[in-house]
């Protein structure tokens, strides 16, 4: 496959290493098989006059035995599968055998030939018009939409099955296709939603006791948890799993857990467990032939080296790294190793060879518009034109760097407001069909009073009866139709609060981005004003008139300024009524006081000293006539 036919990537994809799930279920979770059975199996197999049927049913096990401790054995299995059936012309002989086939290019990274053995499939499935079949086939095609990054189809086609599959009573394929769910969320930053999922898998594997899909579930539980940055408990399912795989000699799964693992420890800044977890998954994976996840570990090992500022190591791993990720056309590793090289070289002051590899990584994550990896790769870049001594490219990569971290910001929080949208809109549903149950309900007990009428008129109760039945009915649908509002204001009110919480969230971000952007140019400035007196440098008066620009910029300000107002609602306008003579300035002060902000924080943000910052205080207690012994903050926190 092509590099250009990978999807856009986001941070998800550099935090954890990504476990996907191919063919279908049974083969997610593998327990060892005694040597002496694969022995007898293959005593069958090499059986030059074995019947075919027998033949099939030996290849089947030992490619079943063999897929995810030696892939490149298990191919010969699925192959002499394939050839056995196209000589039998049995339906469901082929539909295995293509079944497997496609199971084998879906885990060494050939997907393009992957789906074209899934469409053979899906096609023999649907000559028998096999609802079960067919929904398991299209499951395994969405699988590969989603790794090129067609999330909505996934989406649309695993929701599908869900509901094919409890119409079935399949409660492991409906906790297989949530566990699958989970995973296309998530690598679309809908982590609550992933969750939910995931949450949803556990609890139906749980139930019936099935080890495999209960780890699977932990493992996938664990990354979610990662990327809502709870890592803790990311370690604790992680754990649960390994201990479970470990116990059933499961190497596949093993490595992943491992890799995840040694992700955990790594966030925690906890490096020699980071680094025991991150060599277990490296030899296990490297034993399995599976090379991304060879590759991943190379790439946590170098990062854990660079944090031990060990950079001859931490160099040598992110190469190897980047070798696999190359050969197998995995544009995220490839861009995370060329930048983490770039950054390498810099800590070892060889800005040229930095530049190399920063060039690539740049030219490749535009194309693939990869911005959270655009933005780390320009701020390395800046950092090496800086120490080249080409402090205009410098300055171009770092406004670059701080134009994509705010556009990645932006996106960030459309996606957390489309999916707190997303969840109103499926609570709403809910309630909608728990109100359809509620008339249902209704019109039974309707009929009910109706048969207890005619039984009073039969027995002679009269009318007494009749509007006692008639009373307790229309009390009961009172009732009913007062919970269902409550229930429906209640969503509405926790939507509205959700979407006040993360406002204040976003609020904060703009704040500490404003004062880390203007402290960053002020010492880029003042580094242009020592170049001034100690080299010859045309462009240095630009550099600082283009710095001075961006320091003077009310774009970022007026972000902050349209968040503050939503979170604090009118605060503008009583201070305008309370304290007419306070200007625009003082009231940006006095909104930076309200956050609670730090007077360094606040001097970053306006571009002012420390020492001006007490002054701006001493002019607005006066003007809100403080004494002395009035704290300035509380009386801001009032308003």
């Amino acid at each position: 496959m092509s590099i250009l036919e990978l999807p856009p990537l986001n941070q998800t994809d550099m935090k954890t290493y990504k476990v996907l799930i191919i063919v279908y279920l049974p083969f997610s979770f593998m327990f060892s098989h005694a040597q002496e059975k694969k022995d007898s199996l293959l005593s069958i197999y090499n059986k030059v006059d074995a019947v075919d049927s027998v033949k099939f049913q030996a290849s089947r096990e030992l490619y079943k035995m063999t897929f995810l401790t030696n892939l490149g054995e298990s191919e010969e299995y699925a192959r002499e599968l394939l050839r056995i059936a196209n000589k039998t012309k049995n339906y469901e002989h082929l539909a295995i055998a293509n079944e497997y086939l496609a199971g084998f290019y879906h885990q060494s990274q050939q997907n393009d030939s992957a789906k074209f053995y899934y469409q053979e499939v899906l096609d023999l499935r649907k000559q028998k018009n096999d609802i079960l079949a067919i929904a398991r086939a299209e499951d395994n095609i969405a699988l590969l939409e989603y790794k090129k990054g067609n999330y909505k189809y996934a989406d649309s086609i695993l929701s599908k099955s869900i509901e094919a599959y409890k119409s079935l009573n399949d409660s492991v394929d409906v906790a297989y296709n949530y566990d699958m769910l989970s995973r296309v969320y998530e690598h679309q930053g809908f982590y609550r939603r992933a969750l939910q999922s995931s949450l949803n898998s556990y609890q139906i594997y749980n139930a019936l006791q099935h080890e495999g899909g209960k780890t699977d579930a932990l493992v996938q539980l664990a990354i979610v948890e990662n990327s809502l940055g709870n890592f803790e408990q990311g370690i604790k399912y992680n754990i649960e799993a390994l201990e479970i795989l470990e116990k059933n000699n499961n190497n596949y799964f093993s490595a992943v857990a491992n890799i995840n693992l040694s992700e955990n420890y790594l966030d925690l800044r906890k490096l020699e467990n980071a680094e025991h977890f991150a060599q277990i998954g490296l030899t296990l994976s490297t034993e399995m032939q599976a090379p991304e996840m060879q590759a991943d570990a190379l790439n946590i090992l170098a990062k854990i080296n660079l944090e031990q500022k060990n950079l001859n190591q931490a160099l040598e791993y992110a190469k190897k790294a980047l070798q696999i990720y190359e050969k197998i056309e995995i544009s995220s590793g490839i861009l995370e190793s060329l930048n983490m090289l770039g950054n390498i070289h810099n800590k070892l002051e060889d800005e040229n060879s930095a530049l190399q590899y920063l060039n690539k990584a740049i030219a490749l994550g535009e194309n693939k518009k990869a911005n959270s990896f655009l933005a780390e790769t320009y701020y390395h870049r800046a950092l090496a034109y800086k120490k080249s001594g080409n402090l205009t490219e410098a300055f171009n990569d770092y406004k670059n760097f701080h134009e994509l971290k705010e556009k990645f910001l932006n996106n960030t929080k459309s996606k957390q407001i489309e999916e707190m949208r997303a969840i109103f809109d499926t609570e709403k549903k809910e309630q909608q069909i728990a109100q359809q149950e509620t008339e249902i309900s209704l019109l039974e007990e309707k009929e009910k009073v109706s048969r207890l009428q005619k039984m009073a008129l039969g027995g002679g109760m009269g009318l007494s009866a009749l509007a006692l039945g008639f009373g307790f009915y229309g009390f009961r649908q009172k009732t009913k139709r007062n919970r269902l509002e409550k229930e429906k204001v209640d969503a509405e009110l926790a939507f509205k609060k959700s979407e006040l919480d993360f406002k204040k969230k976003e609020l904060t971000t703009q704040a500490l981005q404003l004062a880390k952007k203007n402290e960053t140019l002020e010492n880029l400035k003042q580094k242009a004003h020592e170049l001034k007196t100690s080299e010859v440098h045309n462009g240095y008066q630009q550099l600082i008139s283009a710095i001075n620009f961006d320091l003077q910029d009310d774009n970022n300000w007026e972000n902050f300024a349209r968040y503050f107002e939503e979170v604090h609602k009118d605060f503008n306008s009583n201070v305008a009524k309370k304290y007419p003579e306070v200007t625009p300035n003082e009231l940006r002060l006095m909104a930076l006081l309200k956050m609670n902000l730090s007077s360094k924080e606040i001097a970053n943000i306006l571009n002012i000293s420390i020492p001006g910052i007490k002054k701006a205080r001493q002019r607005l207690r006066k003007k809100m006539q403080l004494s002395s012994t009035d704290s300035l903050e509380n009386a801001v926190l009032s308003i």
